[in-house]
């Protein structure tokens, strides 16, 4: 074989690592200025969506956690509903069986979804019911607007969806800072590429204070999704100690 046929199929291989460079550089650039923005802690935020008026949340409900210390308003029609410890099956027979249970904040651990310690959804009166069963073990969806509370840093659960933005295929995403009033947030939207029973557009919201982490977010399957709700509800989030 001749060194002209050697090289066609080498210079292919080098113009399409060229491109994968670019693509995947494309996808990660806006990752990779907050985490450097986090990492300064010199954060330049956008103003976030404006919060609703005192007059259109007048009737809304407030949940208030006083051990993690932050309160939360949602419509008055919803419910909130403390699902840390509800007990989840977590090992089944082939049949369906159950054998073991354990409660939810367990189960989503070894899931790897990190250190949980408190798991709250916001429930409207479509939504079904707080914790949905699918396939098997451990195979559920939350429903509602869910609010995590999980020890941790927030650069570390930034480079977790870095990671997941840059690595499958399966999902798209985009990043930003955002502000609530003094409240500094990085907000999340996250798109799927493949057709799942999941909303293919979804929100999350992080916050931060004393070493916790938290996670707001609507990626359950419901009549409506809350989308249109998601920001208006992120708006009322404040701490309280």
């Amino acid at each position: 074989m001749s060194r002209k046929n050697i090289n066609i199929p080498i210079l292919i291989i080098l113009i399409m690592a060229f491109f994968a460079f670019f693509v995947f550089y494309d996808k990660a650039s806006d990752t990779k200025q907050i985490l450097n923005l986090l990492q300064n802690r010199t954060i330049a935020l956008k103003q976030a969506d404006m919060p609703l008026s005192s007059a259109e949340i007048a009737g809304w409900k407030t949940y208030e956690n006083t051990k993690y210390g932050y309160s939360i308003r949602y419509p008055a029609d919803w419910e909130a509903i403390d699902i840390t410890n509800e007990e989840v099956v977590s090992e089944s027979t082939a049949n369906g069986q159950r054998l073991k249970s354990a409660p939810l904040k367990e189960v989503l651990r070894q899931q790897n979804e990190g250190n949980l310690e408190s798991i709250i959804t916001l429930l409207a009166p479509d939504d079904i019911k707080p914790i949905v069963p699918k396939k098997g073990p451990g195979d559920f969806w939350i429903s509602g607007i869910r609010l995590d509370v999980k020890k941790g840093k927030l650069e570390d659960e930034v480079k977790k969806y870095a990671v997941l933005f840059t690595t499958s295929s399966e999902v798209k995403g985009k990043l930003s800072t955002s502000k609530i009033g003094e409240l500094n947030v990085v907000k999340i939207e996250i798109e799927k590429t493949i057709k799942t029973p999941y909303p293919a557009k979804t929100y999350a919201a992080l916050m931060e204070k004393g070493g916790m982490i938290y996670r707001l977010t609507n990626d359950a399957p419901s009549a409506t999704n809350h989308g249109s709700l998601f920001n208006q509800i992120l708006s009322t989030f404040k701490f309280t100690q």
